[in-house]
């Protein structure tokens, strides 16, 4: 096992849940992973989805990345680079589900999908090095910068 994410112990997962560690060491292999799930769960329930505009839903996405998500995301990035298990998981529980949503949110309003696919993957390369590289804000900035992106994105060629 890898190093935990910083401050995050079973015993302090344990006795905040009321459970037992044995019960955590039954669900989940790593302490990264309670946290993966712990993201997973919280931005289904805060982070806007296919519904929303792209501004609200990056708003949203600031909000909680430059909040309650900021130190999660952060240890399971870390934990994925150190940890080649846990990585895969990464690659197949949370990045899916969380770029489907922005995909999604930039599909309303990127019509042609693979520049679509380009804006989102420019987004959350732009989020990504903002919280990992340089310790930097998802500001409303920030936000009008990648709506702006999108918005000019509607004339790229697309892939074919």
């Amino acid at each position: 096992q890898t190093q935990p994410p910083t401050g995050i112990t079973r015993t302090t997962v344990a006795d905040g849940a009321g459970v037992s560690r044995q019960t955590l060491y039954n669900r989940w292999p790593t302490v990264a992973d309670i946290v993966l799930d712990a993201l997973l769960e919280r931005a289904e329930r805060t982070i806007g989805i296919a519904e929303t505009s792209l501004t609200s839903y990056l708003t949203d996405l600031a909000a909680a990345a430059g909040g309650w998500a900021r130190p999660g995301l952060r240890a399971v990035a870390t934990s994925a680079q150190s940890d080649p298990v846990f990585a895969g998981r990464f690659r197949t529980d949370f990045l899916p589900a969380r770029h489907g949503a922005l995909r999604r949110a930039v599909g309303a309003e990127v019509p042609d999908g693979d520049v679509a696919d380009r804006v989102s993957e420019l987004i959350a390369g732009s989020m990504w090095y903002r919280i990992l590289v340089i310790d930097a804000a998802l500001d409303q900035e920030w936000i009008d910068a990648m709506t702006s992106l999108a918005a000019d994105a509607t004339g790229m060629p697309s892939r074919s």
